[in-house]
């Protein structure tokens, strides 16, 4: 029983490495041109591909172990363990391959962990939540954003660019209207948010225990 349980969890490690492939292969993140573009950080992908290398290492020798003695008695114990640590790292390191946000001076293009990509205009944003994540004693946040295509964009500004989004959210907060790409007065506003991206940053951080759920029309000319 123990010999089949391990071939097939060895099976299905082999085939989920048809995510890592196609994560290779995925260049959309770096096809765009625009200034504002934010990826996961850097450190973690490294950190991932140590962990699955060393998953893949420990499933296998465990697998191969049962497999010439079926008596082994530490499979009970290292065949979940491992596995569960290899799509801990797979999940870990897809996020931060094929996660990036796009911003323009209109919306926003993301893609999730499956590189799946979204698109949204900042007016189609419904409400949002700027909030400490709460589980580590860290500044790490998450900052959720959903729109009313039902789609929900999900980061961390502190560890992802979060590009134009964070000022354009303190912009329609305190302006009540969302910025427009065509009038010079509100880019310049967006450029002052950027440039003063801790405060806004801290500004927001405080409006998060209040979701916004509607955003009015436009301002009027």
């Amino acid at each position: 029983m123990d010999q089949i349980f391990g071939v097939a969890l060895l099976a299905l490690q082999l085939l989920s490495c048809v995510l890592i492939y196609k994560s290779i292969k995925n260049k959309n993140y770096t096809t765009y041109k625009f200034p504002r573009c934010g990826r996961r950080a850097y450190i973690f992908e490294r950190f991932t591909k140590f962990g699955l290398v060393c998953c893949f290492i420990l499933n296998s020798i465990t697998v191969l172990s049962v497999l010439f003695d079926p008596e082994f008695g530490g499979a009970f114990v290292m065949l979940p363990l491992g596995f569960l640590g290899w799509y801990l790292c797979l999940f870990i390191y897809l996020d931060c391959k094929n996660f990036y946000l796009q911003t323009t001076p209109e919306g926003m293009i993301w893609a999730n962990f499956l590189a799946v990509s979204h698109q949204a205009s900042y007016k189609d944003i419904l409400k949002f939540s700027y909030d400490p994540r709460g589980d580590f004693d860290t500044d790490l946040t998450w900052l959720v954003v959903k729109t009313n295509h039902g789609k929900t964009l999900r980061f961390d500004p502190i560890l992802t660019d979060a590009g134009l989004l964070m000022a354009q959210l303190a912009f329609r907060l305190q302006k009540g209207y969302w910025a427009r790409s065509d009038s010079p007065e509100d880019q310049r506003e967006i450029q002052e948010y950027l440039e003063n991206d801790k405060e806004t940053c801290e500004y927001l951080f405080q409006i998060s225990r209040c979701v916004i759920e509607h955003v009015p029309e436009e301002k009027s000319e």
